[in-house]
């Protein structure tokens, strides 16, 4: 996994004031966690952009240097982001020590490829899951697992189970858990118009009338 270069400082400053004042000059807070380390960090939004710029996006590898602390500094993961419901810009950020030689339990995403044959025959693809938890070294997470959609029929259920994982990458998602389904089309039933009871017993009440009405003539 390509791993890219992140500079920041350490945040002396924690109140709110100085808060606002790092979102106005394209600054971000952020927070370093992981073992044995623990810290307030201040992130330029460009620079972070920069490390996610790349095919793992905010799933690559980042070489932390910290201005004027090295022991601080290290390869790190980006843990979280949180943004503005509203503007969705970048209000904090959780970076996480990880060690090269240790495995970790992380969320890559899924991307299904190609047109399956349910689509072309009218289903509908409905996609439950979006991720999976795996487990592996930090440089063996792939950016993304693809699975192959080209032979699924309508009613076809694909599981975790079904996804090809890299070597050295183990699946933590229960692997019965459904990843996409092919529904049928939807079939738009026009309701036929209702007759009534009374009309459709008239006829037959006319038919056992016709019978008692030639007799009555006969006599007379």
């Amino acid at each position: 996994m390509e791993r890219v270069k992140l500079p920041a400082r350490l945040r002396t400053d924690m109140s709110k004031r100085r808060v606002k004042e790092l979102r106005r000059n394209g600054l971000v807070p952020a927070s370093l966690s992981g073992k044995d380390v623990s810290a307030p960090l201040e992130i330029n939004l460009r620079d972070l952009a920069a490390a996610t710029r790349t095919e793992a996006g905010i799933h690559a590898l980042i070489d932390l240097q910290v201005e004027g602390d090295k022991g601080t500094s290290g390869v790190v993961m980006i843990k979280n982001v949180q943004k503005d419901p509203v503007t969705r810009r970048v209000l904090h950020v959780d970076l996480q020590r990880v060690s090269l030689t240790d495995k970790l339990v992380s969320s890559v995403p899924i991307a299904i490829v190609g047109e399956s044959l349910g689509q072309k025959e009218g289903g509908i693809l409905e996609v439950v899951l979006q991720e999976v938890q795996v487990r592996a070294l930090p440089t063996d997470l792939p950016p993304k697992i693809e699975i192959d959609a080209s032979d699924w029929k309508i009613g076809h259920v694909a599981r975790a189970a079904d996804l090809r994982l890299p070597p050295g990458v183990e699946l933590v998602t229960n692997p019965e858990d459904a990843i996409a389904t092919l529904r049928p089309p939807h079939v738009h039933v026009i309701p036929t118009a209702e007759v009534p009871a009374e009309a459709e017993a008239a006829p037959e009440e006319a038919k056992a009338e016709e019978p008692q009405a030639e007799a009555e003539s006969e006599q007379s």
